[in-house]
């Protein structure tokens, strides 16, 4: 028995999952967004794109996504000149030798703010309930509870 959207959408809400806010995309933001990444690909030397919108990152990263093609790694290391697959495990504990992505605006962002040499291990996902334009995303985060204390 396949489940409909609703009721994936329900059972990740009963479990606590997160989820993506619905994001409306005005002429006004888009523009805003047009104008950053232009002013970001002019400015090719600079690894870092000074976000100075009033608009959420995720809104803009999700932006990127979506509009660009670009697809999202989260890390604290801002000094990335390339991309390279290393030994990394994946959900289920197997070791893969990968860059881990996501087209998507939040997920990384887990990844970009956990302090690794705090946390020795760590689970999370993302779930789509469904391939269309406004399905939303159900994410979760954890950190054994002990860790907590060292501010991941």
């Amino acid at each position: 028995m396949r489940l409909s959207s609703n009721a994936k959408s329900l059972a990740f809400t009963a479990l606590g999952f997160l989820h993506t806010p619905m994001i409306m995309y005005t002429e006004e933001k888009v523009s805003a967004f047009e104008r950053l990444w232009d002013d970001a690909l002019r400015q090719n030397g600079h690894k870092q794109i000074d976000y100075h919108l009033s608009y959420p990152k995720y809104e803009f990263l999700s932006h990127l996504s979506s509009r660009h093609g670009c697809l999202m790694h989260g890390s604290p290391d801002i000094n990335i000149d390339v991309f390279e697959p290393r030994v990394q495990t994946t959900f289920y504990g197997k070791r893969v030798k990968a860059v881990f992505v996501a087209s998507d605006g939040i997920w990384p962002m887990f990844f970009a703010i956990l302090d690794r040499r705090v946390l020795s291990q760590h689970r999370n996902g993302c779930f789509l309930v469904d391939a269309s334009p406004t399905s939303r995303k159900y994410y979760f985060f954890s950190v054994p509870k002990g860790m907590l204390s060292e501010d991941p």
